[in-house]
């Protein structure tokens, strides 16, 4: 799936457990419109998973400053009990300047 959005911020995290465990991700926090209702409106932040720590690097690489638009792909995953949708790919939408 598709979409355009707004990406509020990004965490990397990467190192390794107390028990010697390895762990590589970063998050992105993206903005999501609430369900329409009487009781709700607006949007919410909404933590995604983004691979691993270098899909942080290539966007920092890319010039993109959180907050900030973006073409976003996600792919629903599973584990058998639950379904989640994870990032798969991010390409900020650069706006044009007006002496562009």
């Amino acid at each position: 799936m598709k979409m355009i959005a707004r990406v509020t911020g990004m965490k990397r995290s990467k190192g390794i457990t107390e028990k010697g465990q390895p762990y590589d991700s970063t998050k992105l926090y993206i903005e999501t419109q609430f369900q329409e209702s009487q009781d709700m409106c607006g949007f919410a932040t909404e933590e995604y998973t983004y691979g691993t720590s270098e899909n942080y690097e290539k966007l920092l690489a890319s010039g993109v400053k959180a907050p900030f638009n973006a073409e976003i792909d996600l792919n629903v995953v599973t584990n058998g009990k639950a379904a989640k949708q994870i990032v798969v790919n991010v390409v900020p939408v650069f706006e044009k300047t007006k002496n562009s």
